[in-house]
C-alpha cells in the first residue's frame, strides 16, 4: 500500500520499487502454479493532495510495475492488472460535491417519477410493428 504525500516525498522510489517487485514475485508464483494473478498496486487516496499528485504517483507506480513484471518474466496476457482510480483526496472530493450540489455531498439525484419504477417503465413503451415510429 502506497501513501501519497508530495510534501514529504511519498511514495518514495524505494517504496515503489519494493511494492512493484513484491507484486511481480506474487504474479510469478501464481502463474507457475496455474493461477491468474490479480496485480493491484494500491495507492491510498488519503491526505490533502490534488488529482494531479495522484496522477503523477500512479504513473510512476505503473511504469515501475510493468518493468518489474517484465523483469520477473510474468506473462502479461495471463494476468489481471487492477490499477487504482486517479482521484483527489476524500476531503477535496467532499468539498467539491458540496459546492456542486446544494443538498450536500451524500445526496444523490432522485428520479422524479419515484424510486418504485417497474422494469417496463424503465425500458419505456414497447414497440410493435404497427408503431408509427417505424419498424423494430
Amino acid at each position: 500500500m502506497l501513501q501519497i504525500d508530495p510534501a514529504n516525498g511519498l511514495p518514495s522510489e524505494l517504496a515503489i520499487t519494493l511494492s512493484s517487485h513484491n507484486l511481480a514475485q506474487y504474479a510469478t508464483i501464481c502463474q507457475r502454479n496455474g493461477l491468474v494473478p490479480i496485480v493491484e498496486p494500491e495507492i491510498v487516496p488519503n491526505g490533502k493532495h490534488g488529482i494531479e499528485a495522484c496522477a503523477d504517483a500512479t504513473e510512476k507506480v505503473l511504469v515501475a510495475q510493468f518493468a518489474a513484471l517484465k523483469l520477473h518474466g510474468v506473462y502479461l496476457e495471463g494476468a489481471v492488472l487492477k490499477p487504482n482510480m486517479v482521484q483527489s483526496t476524500r476531503e477535496q472530493r467532499g468539498a467539491e460535491r458540496t459546492r456542486e450540489d446544494p443538498r450536500g455531498p451524500d445526496r444523490t439525484r432522485e428520479d422524479p417519477r419515484g424510486p418504485e419504477r417497474t422494469r417496463e417503465e424503465q425500458r419505456g413503451p414497447e414497440r410493435t410493428r404497427e408503431d408509427p415510429r417505424g419498424p423494430l
